[in-house]
């Protein structure tokens, strides 16, 4: 089918989907034009409402018609919009100042220091790959505005750029990133205020911001049915700030990573008992191992404790405990039918501690699958689940990872003996329900994230995965994900979509996506290409990004938080209907409504029948009624009840 034939077949689907007026507008993919756009000598303001793109080539022509930023989200949920500056020469002196949004019919207010005002800078120019945001958009959402923000010169392209391309100039940009965070008591209703912007060049200009709240309470993080695996890069801060390894510095800006990722979602909670884990790319495991001689150890657990009390202060009770004990291949490959690994030296290593000198170092362990390494592992096992079952979380705990080549048979069953009952975690292009012991036997996998055949829906429904075997099963969202697919250098709308799609296609949500897996100043890649090659660069490596003072949130991080709470959404109607106790009007306006999304979304996934995305790696071209399908959505929600999320199920 031609482009223009594929748009054509997706604006009648949109129109027979009835989900709204302006419905026949086709899906858009951004595009950034190669010449350079005109600017003004002086600065120009302009609003471009996210989850549209912003890029360094765009005009006031490309942005909102009117200077004014109207908002919509449930109670407790968070809404985004964007203003910008632009011109010739130089910005300099950029102030924002919010105000308290005020209910129109007199209902409270949403104050002032809800509204966060942030400044994107555009992403950090990456050479070696094209996978990451590249430096004609913007990213990073800094918490104060630069001195100056200078003209540039950037190479054309969105989401590729050819690196033998010419720079074209395109003047100066700052956008001014606006997130409202609708406190869980708040009045339904339209809550209207203004944003004071100015700079050297543009008087003190009144921006008005409007946000409307529905009668529908987003559950909290805790509570959310689809919650994420963000995988956490416990060295990467170290690293990137130059701190010690462990200090409290360190759990300092490990602790802002956590929160910053609360609004995905996460539930995923690593801990490496290895060195050079899977995509981990660590130096040290987080138990080291004292030698005392004669095959003896003691261990130290203070990184594993330390850790685990900071994920529980900033996230909770985690939905999967991974204890990282094993990596894929170390045994011999099983993925390609090669024998187990019998004789020579274990690969992988796990660190031994001098109490006395405090020295850290790789130390050799037995062979896995054999007797010695089941007892070599029972002890720090052992420790290791009476500490997680003080805290309550055995029943969530598993260890892994394998990828691809799965452990052999005689590793599983060492494993067995040396911590009997747990389950394994899996991180593959399969998806494997057991593992096979020497003696036949089966060893559930727990959890699992999986790539290949998991997103190419054609029924237009949506999953409901807590009612099947794939409530644990989260999407590893890289090329072979089909419509699920997502990666870095995707649009903002791509991102808020995403988690839509994988509701769609009856998974549990995103995985092997990284937390802040950043690229490192010496080796220039992030550490997650330090084993295997095969990892999580592919897909989404930081959600974060590393700021001049500690790790900061990107617009990504935002669009797709959205993006969570609108399929949150989805699934409280999905239960209210499913759980037969609406009147039969509201449950047939309910399935309608779920009926026509879920035929909508079929025009728009990537990789899906009838999809216009014209290219892998576009996890989903914008769709300019996404507001007013929205409204629906919350507006149904809030006509089902008024509650938290969590309380209609």
């Amino acid at each position: 089918m031609t482009r223009k034939a594929s748009v054509l077949a997706l604006a009648l689907a949109l129109t027979a989907s009835g989900l709204g007026a302006g419905q026949n507008s086709p899906a858009q993919a951004a595009e950034t034009p190669a010449a350079a756009p005109q600017r003004p000598e002086g600065v120009q303001l302009w609003v471009c409402q996210p989850p549209r793109d912003l890029t360094a080539f765009d005009t006031p022509a490309q942005g909102e018609k009117e200077l004014r930023v109207n908002l919509i989200a449930p109670r407790n949920g968070r809404a985004s919009g964007q203003v910008v500056l632009a011109s010739a020469r130089a910005i300099r002196g950029v102030r924002v100042q919010a105000g308290d949004l005020a209910h129109e019919g007199g209902g409270g207010a949403i104050p002032a220091k809800r509204v966060l005002v942030r400044f994107p800078a555009v992403a950090e120019p990456i050479k070696d790959y094209n996978f990451f945001v590249i430096d004609t958009r913007f990213d990073t959402l800094l918490s104060e505005p630069p001195a100056e923000t200078p003209v540039r010169s950037v190479r054309p392209g969105f989401y590729g750029q050819k690196y033998d391309d010419r720079s074209v100039p395109v003047g100066a940009m700052q956008p001014v990133w606006l997130t409202v965070l609708v406190p869980a008591d708040a009045a339904p209703g339209t809550y209207r205020g203004e944003v004071t912007v100015s700079a050297e060049g543009l008087t003190a200009t009144k921006v008005p911001l409007s946000i409307k709240v529905y009668g529908w309470t987003m559950p909290e993080l805790k509570d959310l049915t689809c919650r994420t695996h963000i995988w956490q890069s416990h060295e990467s801060t170290a690293r990137r700030y130059g701190v010690p390894l462990w200090s409290d510095r360190h759990f300092e800006l490990m602790g802002q990573v956590l929160e910053l990722i609360g609004p995905t979602g996460n539930g995923l909670c690593p801990v490496h008992l290895i060195v050079n884990a899977w995509n981990g790319g660590n130096a040290e495991s987080m138990v080291r191992w004292i030698d005392k001689g004669g095959g003896k150890y003691e261990y130290d657990f203070a990184p594993f404790d330390r850790y685990l009390d900071l994920y529980e202060k900033k996230l909770g009770k985690p939905r999967a405990l991974l204890l990282n004990v094993f990596r894929a291949g170390a045994d011999g490959n099983s993925g390609s039918g090669s024998p187990y690994k019998s004789t020579g030296e274990n690969p992988v290593k796990v660190s031994r501690l001098d109490p006395a000198t405090g020295k850290v170092e790789p130390m050799d362990q037995p062979l896995y699958g054999t007797d010695a390494s089941a007892e070599f592992w029972r002890p720090v096992m052992a420790e290791a689940l009476k500490r997680i079952t003080q805290r309550g979380w055995l029943d969530v705990a598993a260890i892994g990872t394998p990828g691809d080549a799965f452990p052999h048979r005689e590793t599983v069953t060492a494993f067995r003996k040396a911590a009997p009952g747990m389950p394994w975690f899996s991180t593959s292009h399969k998806n494997p329900s057991a593992y096979k012991a020497v003696d036949g036997q089966a060893v559930p996998v727990a959890f699992r994230e999986i790539v290949w055949g998991v997103g190419a829906p054609r029924k237009p429904e949506f999953g409901m995965p807590w009612k099947t075997d794939r409530h644990n099963v989260w999407v590893w969202s890289r090329y072979g994900a089909g419509a699920c697919t997502l990666r870095q250098n995707d649009g903002l709308f791509g991102h808020r979509f995403n988690p839509e799609i994988i509701l769609h296609t009856g998974w549990a949500g995103l995985g092997q996506s990284g937390a802040d897996y950043w690229v490192m100043p010496d080796t220039k890649r992030p550490l997650c290409f330090a084993y295997g090659g095969a990892g999580m660069y592919e897909s989404i490596t930081s959600f974060t990004a590393p700021g001049p003072n500690g790790p900061l949130g990107t617009e990504r991080l935002e669009a797709f938080a959205e993006g969570l709470q609108v399929t949150e959404a989805l699934v409280f109607l999905l239960k209210a209907v499913d759980g037969k106790k609406l009147d039969a009007a509201l449950a047939a306006k309910c399935q309608e409504f779920l009926t026509k999304r879920a035929t909508r979304n079929l025009g728009i996934m990537p990789g899906a029948s009838g999809g216009n995305a014209p290219a892998p790696g576009r996890a989903a071209a914008f769709l300019p009624t996404w507001q007013e399908d929205d409204d629906r959505l919350f507006s149904l929600c809030a006509e089902i009840g008024a509650g938290p999320g969590a309380g209609g199920r």
